[in-house]
């Protein structure tokens, strides 16, 4: 005998399943991606849940500065702190060298409205022809 009350009890479970495998995969994909050094402003234009931002110092007021997102989006409130730090290994900088109009990368922390500060470096270049592969010229190939 067909059952309908059974078929709908496993549409319901599948979807419940389906459901949970899409909030997981969310999930492990903000964590994957803060930790790959990807940062961006929470619903400012950017991406991965509000640890950062990458755009253009449109202002600079002290410690407060505010960035407009590359993304588009509301400007970003960015606090700068005592222990902000400034470029990265193979890139070191000072906070001077981000004047007003600089693209920059900031990684931090939400503090109410405002994004706090860790980090403040240069966006990574993007390579020319939008390729990140090698080029095989002048390359000399192995004899042998």
């Amino acid at each position: 005998m067909n059952n309908p009350g059974r078929a709908d009890v496993g549409r319901r479970v599948r979807a419940g399943v389906g459901l949970a495998a899409l909030v997981v995969a969310g999930g492990l994909a903000t964590t994957a991606c803060s930790h790959s050094g990807g940062t961006a402003a929470s619903g400012a234009g950017g991406h991965h849940g509000g640890r950062g931002v990458v755009g253009t110092i449109s202002a600079e007021n002290g410690t407060t500065w505010t960035v407009t997102p590359a993304r588009g989006g509301a400007p970003v409130t960015v606090d700068i702190t005592p222990t902000t730090q400034w470029g990265s290994k193979a890139a070191p900088a000072t906070q001077q060298s981000f004047p007003v109009g600089s693209r920059v990368r900031v990684a931090g922390s939400r503090n109410g409205s405002a994004l706090s500060a860790i980090r403040v470096s240069a966006p990574a270049a993007k390579p020319a022809g939008g390729s990140t592969a090698p080029s095989a010229a002048g390359t000399t190939p192995n004899p042998g």
